[in-house]
């Protein structure tokens, strides 16, 4: 920017005062301005006074009083103020106003000024290699402050991943161990299932069996108490039938049916192992008599008249009664208090009926 000259600026070539900072040196640094100072009208052309404008802090012609000097804007208008100034100047002609002798006098100044933008041409050059090399070096921190962003984020990443990495291994490990033990337990529930499916198909089976043989094993029941001894013989049969009649029954399930038979099973079998006495009437020859029954098993049936003078035993071979004589009146009336708990358990003889139709 064209600025005024102050008065007190004295020439640079002779002299070279330090320079004084004034409004030329803008943006908080040192710039570089030709300032030409139009002469009074008494003093001519020379009057003419010319003042470099120009703060350099190192390596240059002037410097400024403040001590300091931004280099970079004295590197970037040196160029343009100094060179331009004097082109302009010169092209003005302002050399053909003048004396011989003003002229080589403003020559030697304009030949000054321009070696003295040549050495700011030449002094800028390693300052803008520092500039250069400062921005190649601020550029490759930020660079690499980038980049160390994005590993410390790859390294964050890296480490979430590692543990749920870590927190799934350890989970499928205890899900293959839970596997293995469903894999067990679901093989011995198949063992389980087909021992099963043998059993239905099993019991289908037998189901289809245990009716007929539920049937024949009631009639051999009936048999058997027809055959048997005649103790209870109303009872016993009545029994018979009334199971058969039961087995009948399509309300029953077949294990219900089967259990009735072998209740009644049991009982005929009972039987076999217990002694009995008991009282009642018996058919003979026409005579109905009121007797006391005694039982041994099924090893021996007998009767005692009330009054102790009769007494006989049933003969399976002759399907009927056999008299005894007196001689065993009395061990067959203990024998009935011993069935009654009347008496204490002890030795008896009574006469039974061996194999082939001995006595």
């Amino acid at each position: 920017m064209p600025v005024s000259c102050p008065s007190d600026v004295r020439d640079p070539i002779r002299s070279r005062p330090a320079c004084r900072r004034t409004a030329c040196c803008g943006y908080g640094g040192a710039e570089y301005s030709l300032c030409r100072c139009a002469p009074s009208a008494s003093s001519g052309f020379a009057g003419a006074r010319f003042c470099l404008r120009a703060c350099v802090g190192t390596g240059g012609e002037l410097s400024s009083d403040a001590g300091s000097a931004d280099t970079a804007c004295a590197a970037r208008r040196a160029r343009s103020g100094l060179l331009s100034a004097a082109a302009n100047w010169y092209a003005q002609g302002s050399l053909k106003s003048h004396s011989n002798k003003d002229k080589s006098v403003l020559k030697e100044r304009l030949t000054a000024l321009l070696l003295v933008a040549l050495a700011a041409y030449a002094g800028n050059a390693p300052g803008q290699d520092v500039d250069a090399s400062l921005d190649v070096v601020a550029e490759t921190n930020r660079s690499a402050e980038r980049s160390q962003q994005k590993v410390d984020e790859l390294s964050r990443e890296t480490r979430i991943l590692l543990e749920e990495y870590r927190s799934l291994r350890e989970s499928s490990e205890y899900q293959q161990a839970y596997t293995r033990e469903l894999e067990q337990l679901d093989a011995a529930q198949q063992a389980q299932i087909e021992s099963l499916n043998r059993q239905i198909a099993q019991a289908r089976i037998t189901r289809q069996r245990i009716l007929p043989l539920m049937r024949s094993m009631a009639d051999a029941l009936e048999k058997f108490v027809v055959l048997d001894l005649p103790f209870h013989q109303e009872e016993r049969v009545a029994g018979v039938l009334q199971l058969k009649q039961r087995l009948d029954n399509p309300g029953l399930s077949v294990a219900a049916r089967f259990r009735l038979l072998l209740e009644a099973y049991q009982l005929e079998q009972d039987y076999g192992s217990t002694v009995e006495a008991w009282r009642g009437a018996l058919q003979r020859d026409g005579d109905e008599l009121s007797v006391e029954y005694l039982r041994l098993g099924r090893a021996a049936l007998y009767y005692q008249t009330l009054d102790r003078q009769r007494a006989a035993y049933w003969d399976t071979s002759q399907q009927g009664w056999v008299n005894l004589d007196e001689s065993h009146q009395r061990s067959i009336a203990q024998a009935m208090r011993v069935a009654r708990s009347q008496a204490a358990p002890e030795l008896l003889e009574l006469p039974l009926q061996m194999t082939g139709g001995a006595q």
